[in-house]
């Protein structure tokens, strides 16, 4: 892993880093430190991911602009890589949490940008910068919980299956539905899921496009806690 990390290239270091935690913190009336807006330092990475850091914890909050459910189009595929690249830099944060905003955490592509992917020039770079997004999730030094506050599906399964620790809603599901339109297991999920499930039990969900219930990822050890929507 060592040896890898020094093989990748930390192409675009001109972004912004995050400038110390005493500049960055603002205090309360009581004295505590409030949260603080950080996603400016990110970047490009403003538009469908938020960001915001309290203390020692680092917080990224799906919020697409444009789509309640949080589908991914090339808006959010484009920053969901920028913030892996960038967040495998983080030295301050000791503990990373990504969750979605609204019903859902990530609920599978965007089924209006899937004409674009016709050409096959733009097909190819998405399936590059899809391969470096994953190397790059896999390269995030500090632990990431997920947070899923609703349904996780395709790209956002595999990158809630590839963080370090699951909180699930009891509403949440995890799917990946490649197979009902034709496709493979893609985004990772061909390798993430029979690693955490089993080859047999992987198989089940990946093809029929089975859902993976908050329940049942707690009885497989996929999740480590399932609670109420509202505290997730």
């Amino acid at each position: 892993r060592d040896q890898q990390q020094h093989r990748q290239h930390h192409h675009g270091d001109h972004l912004l880093s995050l400038p110390p935690a005493s500049s960055r913190c603002t205090q309360s009336a009581a004295g505590r430190k409030r949260p603080t807006a950080v996603r400016e330092h990110y970047g490009r990475v403003v538009h469908a991911i938020h960001l915001e850091r309290q203390g020692l914890v680092l917080t990224a909050t799906v919020k697409h602009p444009t789509s309640p459910m949080n589908a991914v189009d090339a808006l959010l595929h484009h920053e969901f890589g920028e913030l892996f690249r960038l967040l495998k830099r983080e030295r301050e944060a000791r503990v990373i949490v990504l969750t979605g905003e609204g019903k859902a955490f990530s609920a599978g592509g965007d089924f209006g940008w899937f004409p674009a992917l016709r050409d096959t020039a733009a097909l190819d770079e998405l399936r590059r910068d899809a391969k470096q997004m994953i190397w790059d999730l896999l390269d995030v030094e500090v632990p990431i919980v997920c947070g899923l506050n609703g349904a996780a599906a395709g790209l956002g399964a595999s990158i809630a299956l590839l963080c370090d620790v699951i909180v699930m809603s009891e509403r949440a599901v995890i799917i990946d539905p490649h197979v009902n339109v034709g496709l493979v297991a893609g985004d990772g999920g061909a390798a993430v899921w029979p690693l955490l499930l089993g080859p047999l039990a992987a198989k089940r969900h990946l093809l029929l496009g089975e859902p993976l219930s908050a329940a049942e990822a707690l009885r497989l050890g996929v999740a480590s806690e399932v609670c109420a929507p509202e505290e997730v």
